[in-house]
């Protein structure tokens, strides 16, 4: 009969342990980036899926805390996400006409959940605006391809290194780098050069 009694009370110490120690962090200190994290997909830091978004550029005029508030964030926890962002984002450095997408909850456009703000194609810094305000930066990730390209003048520099597949930024990056040790006003029709970039 004793054995029968335990068996129950032994299930629910072991059920108890698993909820207590599963709740545990590694540190025993839950922090800001925690509770980022426990919301977390990849790359962004939340779940895009699960919300509204709205895009945008930033109004010409706008600062930090009335462009939150024309978000729908109200204009004191704007002022407390200035404080927190940090070194993560210098508010002052928030700029007209850069794209931003605003993330709301499905059922209202009223709350403000995520910002992400483009500082530039690359880069773009994310702001957490409910509960435990946070902010975190993200950058794309990229891939170094190293190019090569023979090069035959036929017409003009430019032009015949957009034909043999140079981008526009290479080909003018070459005349920068060049400009005071190669003559490019003094090339001729069927001169050649090979050039090698990433």
């Amino acid at each position: 009969m004793l054995k029968h009694n335990c068996i129950p009370v032994l299930a629910m110490v072991a059920i108890a342990c698993t909820i207590m120690f599963s709740g545990c962090s590694r540190h025993g200190r839950r922090s800001v980036d925690d509770e980022v994290q426990k919301d977390t997909i990849y790359p962004l830091g939340f779940l895009t899926d699960t919300l509204d978004c709205r895009e945008g550029k930033v109004p010409s005029g706008s600062n930090f805390s009335s462009f939150f508030t024309n978000l729908g964030m109200p204009s004191s926890r704007a002022y407390e996400l200035a404080t927190v962002c940090g070194d993560s984002f210098d508010v002052r450095k928030l700029r007209a006409d850069q794209a931003y997408e605003a993330y709301y909850t499905a059922d209202s456009l009223s709350q403000l959940r995520y910002l992400v703000y483009h500082n530039s194609r690359l880069d773009a810094t994310i702001f957490r605006c409910f509960d435990s305000l946070a902010v975190w930066t993200y950058s794309k990730p990229t891939e170094k391809v190293r190019r090569i390209a023979d090069v035959t003048i036929s017409s003009s520099l430019i032009a015949d290194m957009l034909h043999a597949g140079c981008s526009v930024s290479a080909a003018y990056a070459l005349t920068d780098i060049y400009a005071w040790s190669v003559d490019f006003f003094g090339l001729q029709s069927g001169d050649r050069f090979r050039m090698i970039y990433d």
